[in-house]
């Protein structure tokens, strides 16, 4: 189970979400140059934020739950609590950079349902 969570509201998506890039991101950073004599330099960090989340539905969404995060995603800079397995809580922004939702009907309807189910994408940043 997958929760997020905006202020005093939740959204539980029973459906299965996979997590599909959970282990591509390193919080180690490394520069590396040569020094003037040659030598090779490397200096390492660690990253405070900004791991990528994405989220791919194994499932379906409803249309009542995009619209939910639909507007959720038009508040700039807004912040929620993404739990993914029922896992502690973190914090998110959506990636609007990367696009922050992919989503497809399942069945095309002209005129679509609270109900209707999408297959569907959401991309988030860790902060």
């Amino acid at each position: 189970m997958t929760t997020l969570t905006y202020g005093v509201t939740t959204l539980t998506l029973d459906h299965p979400l996979l997590w599909t890039d959970e282990l591509q991101w390193s919080p180690v950073r490394e520069q590396r140059e040569y020094s003037i004599t040659g030598a090779l330099l490397v200096e390492h960090s660690t990253r405070q934020a900004g791991r990528p989340v994405t989220l791919a539905s194994g499932s379906w969404m409803t249309r009542a739950q995009l619209d939910q995060l639909a507007v959720w995603a038009a508040v700039p800079g807004a912040q929620l609590m993404l739990s993914v397995r029922g896992e502690p809580a973190f914090a998110v922004l959506f990636d609007h950079g990367a696009g922050w939702l992919q989503a497809d009907p399942v069945h095309p309807e002209a005129d679509p349902q609270p109900d209707d189910h999408y297959r569907v994408t959401l991309r988030f940043i860790a902060v």
